[in-house]
């Protein structure tokens, strides 16, 4: 893969990209090892072999499997709503002033489903609103043209009162939004529920 700067499209792209998230940081729990050094690679060593011809048609039943039963195990959940929480708190929202067809395009490849990746097992880590029979990018995971960089003025960072805490912008998205987030973003929800984060 090359390098890309990948964002999402509006409130509706955020709130997906972040339900995904916590969905794959669900799914990785069971191959997390202590420390980048050691995790990276071993989760690089297992998505390869999870696209070799011929083998992905086994492992990739079998990976599905386990990452259904990591979904309903509450410890791991709730791990990695932590992860999450930990990410926004200490995060920030950039806002990119992108020009389609020059920094990137709404008809580019999404390079993890043009791969040999098993299909259910992508939609249970993608956002509901996938369009896995497409392998162009969806509106919550797009991304610049490759190895494109983007000029410093056409990015800006956003500010809420005084605050540049990606928590408190989503607290104030999810506030203002007449998009039903139970269906949307049902795993987002449940992170939110959990903190308290809309009492």
């Amino acid at each position: 893969m090359s390098e890309k700067t990948f964002f999402a499209i509006g409130p509706k792209g955020v709130f997906s990209i972040f339900d995904s998230w916590i969905k794959w940081l669900m799914a990785k729990r069971l191959i997390d090892l202590p420390g980048q050094k050691a995790d990276i690679p071993f989760y690089r060593f297992c998505t390869f072999i999870m696209r070799l011809p011929l083998i992905h048609y086994f492992v990739g039943p079998v990976v599905y499997l386990v990452v259904r039963l990591e979904f309903n195990f509450k410890p791991f959940k709730i791990k990695s709503f932590k992860i999450m929480k930990d990410i926004l708190d200490n995060s920030c929202f950039l806002l990119l002033d992108l020009e389609e067809e020059v920094d990137f395009s709404y008809k580019d490849i999404d390079e993890v489903k043009a791969q040999r990746f098993n299909r259910k097992l992508l939609k249970t880590v993608y956002a509901k609103q996938n369009k896995m029979n497409s392998k162009k990018m969806d509106y919550w995971n797009m991304h610049t043209f490759s190895n494109k960089s983007i000029s410093p003025n056409k990015i800006s960072l956003l500010k809420l009162n005084n605050s540049y805490c990606c928590t408190d912008i989503l607290v104030w998205m999810i506030n203002n939004t007449k998009l039903d987030l139970k269906v949307l973003s049902p795993y987002l929800c449940e992170f939110l529920d959990y903190y308290k984060l809309l009492d």
